[in-house]
């Protein structure tokens, strides 16, 4: 695809750099490092099926293993593979609960049918499916976050986890972040949606951005960092910067080195989103 936000845009259709047997290597590192949850991203992680099938196989007890993905070549049966090797749940990324706008931000036709299709294969496969958006300044209204979630909750997903636009990736050098009144419109949507009762049968919403704001951080060696496609630590995919390489430098080092550098979108608590926590 060609999705207009990806954080790894300018490393598609390269020549991979890490291994199958280095990206064991590394989970292995995580693992030791008593990491809960690991989240195999890309691009688009299908399109390495069998390093991810590797990944799971060869993974030790005590981690949970998601996949983060377009829905791209997710089908029934692949679905039924994954989860029978030990993967936890899919993340599948849906930007629209309108067809044509979906495919448009995703730059490929049939994105949208693509994506209901491994929700509802991830689903019957006995997968944890989650939704992932990234609400754009043109999407983030009453009315689109709304029909959002009444489609995710029709498609029965566990929770619908909210990716706020950073100027990272394809977005660098645009002003896509958003400006207060669409974050407080965002963050009322988080409350209601999990605190009121007349919400109940509807997705949980996680929202990392609503917490940051007033605590901080959570990746830069916090709750979370990011490996790169070289196998470097990084803080998170929109904070770019590269400290450590992961099959070279040991965990507790590469850790350090993260929560020295901080977070740049997030060093400072903003007191007006914390007056409202």
């Amino acid at each position: 695809m060609r999705c207009a936000h990806c954080f790894e845009g300018d490393n598609l259709n390269r020549k991979e750099r890490l291994s199958e047997e280095e990206l064991v290597a590394i989970v292995h590192k995580l693992q030791d490092y008593h990491t809960t949850q690991i989240m195999l991203s890309g691009g688009e992680p299908m399109v390495r099926l069998r390093a991810v099938f590797r990944i799971l196989e060869e993974a030790r007890p005590g981690t949970d293993f998601w996949l983060s993905t377009s829905g791209f070549l997710l089908d029934d049966r692949k679905a039924k593979q994954l989860k029978a090797a030990g993967l936890t749940g899919a993340m599948i990324s849906l930007d629209h609960y309108l067809p044509s706008e979906h495919d448009r931000f995703r730059g490929m036709e049939g994105a949208f049918d693509g994506a209901i299709r491994a929700v509802l294969a991830a689903k019957a496969a006995g997968l944890v499916v989650t939704l992932s958006l990234c609400p754009t300044r043109q999407f983030t209204n009453q009315d689109n976050l709304s029909r959002y979630l009444d489609l995710a909750r029709g498609l029965g997903v566990a929770f619908v986890q909210f990716v706020e636009p950073r100027a990272a990736g394809r977005f660098a050098g645009q002003e896509v972040e958003l400006p207060p009144e669409q974050l407080q419109l965002l963050e009322a949507f988080y409350h209601r949606y999990n605190v009121d009762p007349a919400y109940a049968d509807h997705p949980i919403i996680n929202y990392q951005g609503y917490h940051q704001r007033r605590l901080g951080c959570f990746g830069a060696g916090n709750r979370f960092l990011y490996v790169d496609t070289d196998g470097d630590a990084q803080r998170c995919p929109f904070c770019r910067g590269k400290v450590a390489s992961m099959l070279e430098f040991p965990m507790e080092d590469i850790v350090r080195l993260l929560q020295e550098e901080g977070c740049q979108a997030f060093d400072t608590i903003r007191p007006e989103f914390y007056e409202t926590a």
